[in-house]
C-alpha cells in the first residue's frame, strides 16, 4: 500500500512542478539566457518559480522519499499557506485566498497520506531505490511527453538536477528526531538574530509589492504575479521565525528559506530593473544573508548533534560514562 500512497505525493508534486503550477516551467524560463518571450518579466517568472519549487514542492519531494517526516513538511506547508492568507488581505487579492486552499488541499492530502508516520520514526534511514527510480522516470518522461527533447536543455537539466539533490539531501539528513513530534524542540537564538536581521528589507519589500499592487500593477498568470512576490518575502521571514523559536525543525524551513532567498537575490541582480525587482544592490544583500541563515541553521545542527553523541555515550542503569571509544569509566 506505502508504494502506492508515495506515488500519488509523486503525482501531486507533478502538478505542482508542471501543469497547473508551473513551478519548474517558470523557473526554468528566468534562468539566463532566459526566454525572450518573457524578456521584460523574467524576474517575475523566476520568483514564482522559486516561491512554487522550492517552498512547495521540494517539501512534497521530501516527503516522497522519506514519509516519516509527514508532520514536519505539513506544519511547513501550513505556514506557507498562512503566507497567501496574509498577502491576499495586505493586497486586498481574493485570488490568493485560492492559492491558500491549494497549499491547504496539498497539506491535507500529506497528512491523510502519510497520517500515521510520525518524524524519527526510523532511527537509521534505509535507502530504497524505487522512489529514485520513480522521481526520474516522472520528471524526465513527462517532461519529455508534454514538451519533447527541448525540455532537458542545460537549464532544464539544472534545475532537475538541483532539485532531485535538494530534496533528497533534506529527506535523509535528518536521522532522528530532536524532539518528539508536536514538542518544543528548543529556540535557536543565532538562527532567530539571523532572521529577524532580515526581517525589516523582507517585510518591506512584501509591503511595497503590495502597494504597487493596490495602484493598479499587475502580471496575471495562473495567479497575480504580484501578490506573488509578498507571499514569497513573508514566507522567507516566518519559516525563520517558527523554525528558530522551535515550533518547526531547523533543516527544512532555513533551507528553503535560504534557497528561495539566494535565488531571488540573484534574479534581482540578473535583472535589476524590472518589474518587482528590488536592484542589485539589494540583491547582493540577500544572497549574503541567506548564507548566514545556513551558516547559524548548521551551527545549531552540529552543537545538537555533538550533545546528542555525548548523551548516547552514557550507559545506563548507573549513567557511566562510556568514553569517546567506547571504553567505560566514571564521568568526572
Amino acid at each position: 500500500m506505502e508504494p502506492a500512497v508515495r506515488l500519488g505525493i509523486l503525482v501531486l508534486s507533478l502538478a505542482w512542478a508542471l501543469v497547473p503550477g508551473f513551478a519548474l516551467i517558470d523557473l526554468t524560463t528566468a534562468i539566463p539566457p532566459g526566454d525572450p518571450n518573457f524578456a521584460d518579466r523574467l524576474f517575475l517568472e523566476g520568483s514564482w518559480g522559486l516561491l512554487t519549487t522550492v517552498l512547495i514542492l521540494i517539501p512534497l519531494l521530501v516527503v516522497f522519499f522519506r514519509p516519516a517526516l509527514a508532520q514536519d513538511v505539513v506544519l511547513h506547508l501550513l505556514v506557507v499557506a498562512g503566507c497567501c492568507v496574509a498577502a491576499a488581505a495586505v493586497c486586498v487579492a481574493p485570488s490568493y485566498v485560492g492559492l491558500a486552499v491549494a497549499v491547504v488541499m496539498t497539506a491535507a492530502m500529506v497528512w491523510l497520506a502519510f497520517g500515521q508516520a510520525r518524524a524519527g520514526a526510523q532511527p537509521r534511514v534505509r535507502w530504497k531505490w524505487w522512489p529514485l527510480i520513480a522521481f526520474v522516470g516522472a520528471y524526465v518522461g513527462l517532461p519529455l511527453l508534454l514538451f519533447g527533447p527541448g525540455a532537458f536543455d542545460i537549464q532544464g537539466s539544472s534545475v532537475l538536477v538541483g532539485l532531485l539533490a535538494l530534496s533528497g539531501w533534506l529527506a535523509l539528513s535528518q536521522r532522528r528526531s530532536w524532539a518528539p513530534p508536536g514538542a518544543h524542540r528548543g529556540r535557536s537564538w543565532p538562527l532567530l538574530v539571523v532572521a529577524l536581521a532580515g526581517a525589516g528589507p523582507w517585510i518591506g519589500y512584501a509591503w511595497s509589492l503590495a502597494s504597487d499592487y493596490h495602484d493598479g500593477v499587475r502580471y496575471p498568470g495562473l495567479v497575480d504575479r504580484i501578490p506573488a512576490q509578498s507571499v514569497l518575502a513573508l514566507a522567507i521571514v516566518v519559516l525563520l521565525v517558527v523554525a528558530a523559536l522551535g515550533a518547526l525543525p531547523f533543516r527544512l524551513p532555513t533551507w528553503t528559506a535560504a534557497c528561495t532567498g539566494a535565488g531571488f537575490g540573484a534574479f534581482a541582480v540578473l535583472y535589476p530593473d524590472q518589474l518587482g525587482s528590488p536592484g542589485a544592490g539589494w540583491g547582493i544583500a540577500a544572497i549574503i544573508w541567506s548564507a548566514a541563515v545556513v551558516v547559524a541553521a548548521e551551527s545549531l545542527a552540529l552543537r545538537r548533534r555533538t550533545g546528542l553523541a555525548r548523551e548516547e555515550n552514557w550507559r545506563a542503569p548507573g549513567q557511566r560514562w562510556a568514553g569517546p571509544d567506547g571504553a567505560g569509566g566514571t564521568p568526572s
